[in-house]
């Protein structure tokens, strides 16, 4: 959302799930294709447990002046599908056509995971800028 030319808000929301058969004691392996669409079935706690092993991420980004950028984000896994929960907070810098982004992120369930209290930095480069539209005023 465009507060105004210089200024805008994000919100992202994210689902994902793993499209490979749900491991258990004595499973065997399957080729790709079937594990691909076995993943959608093969929970043995039905379509409760499907759900289950849908992750959630969502997010929000304000970008000031087409400069600087802040950001917040929270991760959701379910406790008996892997229980990652972290929250992740980060700022962000733009010049011209490159961009600078750091995040800090933070584990909120007590539970150590790999990627706990890690720094996040990516480079960026934009290649191609939108064109942008005319405006036109009108009497």
């Amino acid at each position: 959302m465009d507060l105004d030319p210089y200024n805008s808000l994000t919100f992202a929301l994210d689902f994902n799930k793993l499209m490979v058969p749900s491991p258990y004691p004595g499973s065997k392996s399957t080729p790709f294709l079937q594990g691909t669409f076995q993943s959608f079935s093969d929970a043995r706690g039905g379509f409760k447990e499907e759900m289950h092993e849908v992750t959630n991420l969502n997010g929000y980004r304000i970008l000031v002046q087409q400069l600087f950028a802040g950001r917040v984000g929270y991760f959701y896994e379910a406790a008996d599908k892997g229980n990652r929960k972290y929250l992740t907070a980060g700022l962000g810098l733009r010049f011209n056509v490159f961009g600078f982004d750091m995040a800090y992120v933070v584990p909120t369930n007590k539970r150590e995971i790999a990627t706990a209290e890690q720094i996040r930095i990516t480079l960026m480069l934009v290649l191609a800028k939108k064109a942008s539209e005319d405006e036109s005023v009108t009497d």
